[in-house]
């Protein structure tokens, strides 16, 4: 072929709306097309050269529309191919000639060396509603002995050359570098007249070379081929993924309710800006179809959805309804695990509950842990929460799965996942002595509740119960904040306040937690229940210091039944962990002081035990120690606090002693044939319990 000066192929150039730029191109390989001879989808140039037209993508935006297709060069002679010896031109049937122009990247790899082959993408705008039918792609050299200048090849009709069936994973190209893409995530939720779609595209560098991904925008498309915008987590120009990487796209989108997405599927566009447009031009460059794996129904309680960063397994364990004050709360408790294949940061999930599908609340999300990574199989635990009128009757809920996202520098929510028609349970029921292994601070606790206690007034009486808690971690922890509440045979909700310590249990240790309250005079207890709640606020578990504004993990311990009354006489009182042993009681005696006064003593040796393997507080408790005479009236009463470094008050330490009393009083008339002391555990200032008594007579 006799090659033409440099201008004169500019202005044929020109004339075929055909911009060409020396350059070369990367080694590579091309999908081929069936071979239906000149007038198919590929062209012979030459002796072991040959182009092929394929992926022939048609797009309408607005009031435009955009026709995009590949050409693919194979050169297997010896010698390097010029593509710039050759023209392209795209026309309709008619004759009319349409501007169709090479993506930029490929306009400056005009060689395709010996041995290689290329991939190059053109695209031009044409009038809404073209049939791809009528544009035929005409292939030519430049001839210069021709009177027309131009020997024509072949041609091919784009409609021959539309894209078939694909995989779930597509080439695409980025620059040199050729990727792998698919739709690997798929979820939506319908929200009364629209549907909210989260899809997830993966794209895979299994390439040798670094890719800079350009411009891409995403259309979600139906078999109908309505397309619709999808929003992007973040822009993709620029973003590199070297080799063996990849980077997933966060795509979101509102459409109508009634939009069937069954086979619907991902457009990807390339967003390309030309000086003779005023609007962005959209080039189509690959469809993403839904993978069976992607749209198979998810079954039974688990679910695996996609994160901004890894792939996680989501079990949802339990949805419960739990009574507190004058209000609710609807509770979902979840396991999260990472199942992907490399360490992934903890996804900021949080929830939307839908009752019967109607009203809808959004939900925080609770952690019992603090931590932020999670290696491949590792699991944590979450929670969801709302609160809600006790008077709402719902007889199923949905619960939505969202994960807070950054797009663009802001926040958002994006749908993951759901679970539909669940039925709330009433907590957890755990049988007289038996205990519940829940999560708290630092990992596992064990818990057991031990027979009511009641305390009595002169006009009411305080109920309390004692829940022991070890330590099933192999750490320091401190004891979690709880909430707790009676609950009678007939449902009637009591609120009790929780003593708690806030000294730390070693592992195996136990801390003695004790939940009160206050009830009418001579209520009957029995079949009274105790839930317990891990506190939280405002999205943790609640610090000492800090005000509940839920709970998690509620679980009803059935009570054991009440101890008797002591009865008789004895030296052993136990009030948990401690244990006073009245070793010997002196007898009184009184002393004249002044006129008409004297003074009466009585002395007791004691010895006080205590149970060093709880930890515990006795912030409210007291001990009392009551001396009555024969008649049973009062002739004194002593409080004592236990281990109390605090001046000012009576303390009995552990260990033995020797505790002396020296009371003035000014009268004698009592009765002294006997004497009583009784010994009171006091909890709360004016409510309190015989522990045992011991007489004697006064004058043996």
């Amino acid at each position: 072929m006799v090659k033409g000066n440099v201008w004169t192929k500019l202005v044929l150039t020109a004339i075929l709306a055909i911009t060409a730029i020396a350059g070369t191109i990367r080694s590579g390989t091309a999908e081929a097309a069936a071979v239906t001879g000149n007038n198919g989808v590929r062209v012979e140039l030459g002796e072991g050269q040959s182009l092929e037209v394929t992926d022939v993508r048609m797009f309408q935006y607005d009031m435009q529309s955009v026709c995009s297709f590949e050409v693919a060069v194979r050169n297997e002679s010896e010698t390097d191919l010029q593509l710039d010896d050759y023209y392209f031109r795209v026309t309709e049937r008619s004759g009319n000639v349409l501007d169709f122009r090479l993506l930029p990247e490929d306009r400056g790899r005009m060689i395709v060396p010996s041995g290689t082959a290329g991939v190059y993408r053109f695209y031009g705008t044409v009038r809404n509603g073209l049939d791809p039918g009528k544009l035929l792609l005409e292939v030519g050299r430049w001839d210069f002995d021709s009177a027309s200048l131009q020997d024509r090849v072949g041609e091919v009709t784009l409609a021959d050359a539309s894209p078939g069936e694909h995989g779930s994973m597509v080439e695409i190209r980025a620059g040199n570098a050729v990727l792998q893409a698919a739709l690997t995530a798929a979820a939506s939720r319908s929200t009364g007249e629209s549907k909210e779609v989260t899809w997830t595209v993966t794209i895979r560098n299994s390439d040798s070379i670094s890719a800079e991904l350009p411009n891409w925008s995403f259309w979600l498309q139906t078999p109908e081929k309505r397309t619709f915008s999808m929003t992007p987590d973040k822009t993709s120009e620029g973003l590199r993924i070297e080799p063996g990487g990849e980077l997933s796209f966060i795509l979101t989108a509102s459409l109508p309710a009634e939009e069937d997405l069954t086979h619907a599927g991902i457009l990807m566009t390339r967003i390309l800006s030309e000086s003779s447009q005023t609007a962005p031009i959209y080039v189509p460059t690959a469809y993403l179809p839904m993978s069976e794996a992607v749209t198979r129904t998810a079954e039974g309680d688990s679910r695996i959805i996609p994160a901004a960063e890894g792939e996680f397994s989501v079990l949802l364990e339990s949805v419960q309804r739990w009574p507190w004050d004058n209000r609710d709360l609807i509770n979902a408790a979840l396991q999260i695990t990472n199942v992907s294949g490399t360490a992934a940061p903890v996804p900021n999930l949080t929830g939307t509950f839908r009752a019967d599908d109607t009203e809808e609340w959004a939900a925080q999300s609770v952690r019992t842990d603090s931590l932020r990574l999670l290696q491949p199989g590792q699991s944590i635990r979450m929670f969801l929460q709302a609160q809600l009128d006790h008077r709402e009757v719902v007889r199923s809920w949905d619960i939505f799965l969202q994960e807070n996202v950054t797009k663009d520098g802001k926040a958002q929510a994006v749908h993951r996942t759901e679970w539909s028609d669940r039925e709330a349970v009433s907590a957890v029921e755990v049988d007289p002595g038996n205990e519940s292994v829940l999560d708290g601070i630092g990992g596992n606790w064990s818990y057991k509740a031990s027979p009511p206690i009641v305390y009595e007034s002169a006009t009411g009486q305080l109920v309390t119960v004692r829940v022991d808690a070890m330590n099933r971690d192999k750490r320091y922890n401190p004891v979690a904040k709880w909430i707790a509440q009676w609950i009678t045979e007939d449902g009637t909700i009591y609120p009790a306040e929780v003593e708690a310590t806030e000294q730390r249990v070693v592992p195996q240790g136990k801390a003695s937690l004790m939940a009160s309250t206050a009830l009418p005079k001579g209520m009957d207890i029995n079949g009274m229940k105790l839930m317990l709640g891990l506190a939280v606020t405002g999205g943790k578990l609640s610090g000492a210091k800090e005000t509940p504004d839920s709970f998690l993990q509620a679980t009803v311990f059935k009570l054991p039944d009440m101890a008797g009354d002591p009865g008789g006489n004895t030296n052993r009182y136990m009030l948990h962990p401690y244990t006073l042993i009245l070793n010997k009681v002196h007898h009184p005696y009184w002393n004249p002081s002044g006129k008409n006064t004297f003074i009466f003593k009585l002395e007791f040796d004691y010895q006080l035990l205590k149970d060093v393997s709880f930890v515990t507080e006795m912030k409210q408790r007291r001990l009392l120690v009551e001396l009555l005479d024969g008649n049973g009236e009062q002739i004194h009463e002593e409080s004592y606090v236990l281990e109390s470094d605090a001046g000012g008050v009576s303390s009995l330490d552990v260990g033995s002693g020797t505790e002396e009393w020296a009371v003035e009083v000014d009268s004698l008339s009592m009765n002294i044939s006997r004497y009583t002391l009784n010994i009171y555990e006091e909890f709360s200032p004016g409510y309190r319990r015989l522990l045992g008594s011991t007489s004697s007579d006064w004058m043996k």
